[in-house]
C-alpha cells in the first residue's frame, strides 16, 4: 500500500515502483484527483470512487 501523494511527486524511483505493481486507486474526491495523477504519470490502474458508493 502506498500513498498517492508519492506518485504525484514525480520521483522516478516511486513511479517505477508503481509501474511494476497492481494498482487500485481508492479516491474520495469528486474531482477524480487520484485518477488525474495516475493518468499524468502514465500508470495503469483500477479505480474506485468512494462517492459513487455513497461514502
Amino acid at each position: 500500500m502506498n500513498c498517492l501523494t508519492l506518485a504525484a511527486t514525480g520521483t522516478k524511483e516511486i513511479i517505477d515502483e508503481f509501474k511494476n505493481s497492481n494498482i487500485l486507486v481508492i479516491d474520495g474526491c469528486n474531482e477524480d484527483c487520484g485518477k488525474k495523477i495516475m493518468v499524468m504519470i502514465g500508470i495503469n490502474y483500477m479505480y474506485l470512487r468512494l462517492t459513487d458508493l455513497g461514502y
